[in-house]
């Protein structure tokens, strides 16, 4: 009898102890309720804060808090609820997830984020709601919606709701439909896709060319062929970038690639100079060679970075030297491995941001003047983050070519641009008066945020601005942290994004982590490795 009411006594106490635990969480999920419903500016910190916690709870009571902020008026608010709720495992808020946001009349925005969270969660019983959510009255909750379907492991059911959105008027949805088909390897949509090959939106055919490569690389190489020779810059790229995925006649693609380095369009021969930089194919040297004779700017850079990844040579920025070398070289090309270059003088004098070339022809400065910028170095002196990042500044400007054309994007909460008031193209001659107005423009903008303590850093937004500009082929990045503002703060979305919107453009983006305190490194480098720049830590 003892022994029996010892155990009842055990299986009370620890019942109670659920019941007090179950309590202490419900208490806490409130209390960051109340957190993430103050959208006061000073508040916002705190925001960001309880969004990381609430989704630590999994369960549906945090799960439906953080879906009523997918509709927050601040993105970075919105982002940390999609990215709380992908990581979430729990059934029922899945399910709450699927049936509810997703399906909001009154709220394209928190439909979208909704279809953004599923497709990081990736549980195919979602894919009923995600279908039942394909024709979205809106067109990018569509896309939105087609992403996600394309991201679940089990999505063969959806293939002919995709197919028929092959048809629909809007390229965006179109292209989302071949895309997802592709990552699927629907054979089913191979007849179809066979048909869109020539449609008449080039982001529609960029997206065929890709989707017929992954279902059925022998029938799409004859289309990637032909689009080489398209008319519109885009295919060209994509053909090209897809060819470059599939086993094929190497003479063929060896021959392809090296016609494409000289293509009038700079984003063309930009993707050329890369895929043969990837390949690490001694072969494409005399090409490359004969291609770096009159090869100017941005070019010349991407040319010279390819052949130093392909040799394993210094990467001196000589012309002549490379020239020499090679001439020394060119008998044993195939054997080659770590060759050093021949020491020359260079032709010219290259001014340097940090010790990175500048060597683009249209570059843009982007800077970081949030709060933390005000600290100091942490190198010898005592010299703040700004002070050199500004010397830094100065030095690259004062040594620019003036036929070179340059702007100055300065990064805090906002993306402020120099000399934004202007119509038609930002950028500005290298000219001293320009380079002046320049160093001028950054140190006023500085002096106007020193007083700042906690600001806020929006590399995100401050790069897209940059991208705007039609002919900028360069952007320099200087930070010395984590990004805590604008569209998108985390880092696989950062790159994911940014990937995106460089495809068919090809700038090259030089990052520098300034601060032997600045984190994150890991995203300044790899904004650099996916857009073939330079990252150093500073």
């Amino acid at each position: 009898m003892v022994k029996l009411r010892h155990f009842l006594t055990i299986i009370i106490v620890s019942a109670l102890a659920g019941l007090s635990l179950s309590a202490k969480d419900q208490k806490s999920i409130e209390e960051l309720h109340k957190t993430v419903n103050d959208g006061s500016y000073g508040n916002y910190w705190d925001r960001i804060g309880a969004i990381k916690n609430l989704g630590k709870f999994n369960n549906k009571d945090a799960a439906v808090i953080l879906g009523g902020l997918l509709d927050d008026g601040e993105a970075p608010i919105r982002e940390g609820a999609v990215m709380a709720l992908g990581a979430m495992t729990d059934k029922a808020s899945i399910e709450w997830l699927a049936a509810v946001p997703l399906a909001n009349p009154k709220s394209p925005r928190m439909r979208l984020h909704a279809a953004w969270a599923l497709s990081l969660i990736k549980d195919p019983s979602t894919l009923v709601n995600l279908i039942n959510s394909i024709n979205d009255p809106d067109d990018a909750v569509q896309v939105k919606v087609i992403e996600a379907i394309g991201c679940l492991p089990d999505n063969s059911d959806a293939a002919d709701y995709l197919i028929k959105k092959l048809s629909v008027p809007v390229p965006e949805v179109r292209a989302a439909a071949a895309l997802c088909l592709g990552r699927m390897k629907a054979q089913s949509g191979l007849p179809v896709l066979l048909k869109k090959v020539n449609d008449p939106h080039w982001t529609v055919k960029a997206a065929v060319l890709e989707a017929l490569t992954q279902i059925s690389p022998e029938e799409a190489f004859p289309y990637l062929l032909s689009g080489l020779k398209s008319t519109q810059p885009q295919i060209r790229i994509a053909a090209l970038e897809s060819l470059a995925q599939i086993p094929v006649d190497k003479g063929t693609i060896l021959k392809t690639v090296a016609e494409l380095f000289s293509d009038k369009v700079p984003a063309v021969r930009a993707t050329a100079i890369r895929v043969s930089r990837k390949s690490h194919d001694c072969k494409y040297i005399p090409y490359l060679i004969d291609r770096l004779k009159d090869a100017q700017w941005q070019l010349r850079y991407d040319i010279i970075a390819a052949l130093s990844d392909i040799t394993g040579a210094s990467d001196k920025y000589s012309i002549t030297g490379w020239m020499s070398w090679y001439e020394a070289n060119k008998d044993r090309i195939e054997s080659l491995a770590g060759a050093p270059l021949f020491e020359v003088n260079p032709d010219e004098t290259i001014p340097t941001f940090f010790t990175i070339p500048v060597m683009g022809r249209n570059i843009i400065f982007v800077i970081d003047f949030s709060g933390s910028m005000k600290n100091e170095s942490g190198g010898k002196d005592s010299s703040t983050k700004a002070d050199i990042a500004l010397k830094e500044l100065e030095a690259a400007l004062s040594k620019l070519n003036s036929t070179a054309c340059f702007n100055i994007i300065i990064m805090s909460t906002e993306a402020t641009r120099m000399n934004k008031r202007r119509t038609g193209s930002v950028m500005l001659a290298a000219t001293d008066a320009n380079k002046k107005l320049g160093i001028d423009f950054a140190r006023s903008i500085w002096d106007r945020l020193e007083d700042i303590r906690r600001g806020r850093g929006d590399l995100y937004d401050a790069v897209t601005e940059a991208m705007k500009e039609p002919d900028v082929d360069t952007i320099f990045i200087l930070s010395d942290g984590k990004p805590t503002y604008g569209t998108y703060i985390v880092d696989e979305n950062i790159i994911a994004n940014l990937e995106k919107q460089n495809r068919f453009r090809k700038i090259t983006m030089n990052t520098v982590m300034i601060g032997e305190k600045g984190n994150n490194p890991e995203l300044m480098r790899k904004i650099a490795d996916v857009t073939g720049g330079v990252f150093i830590r500073k």
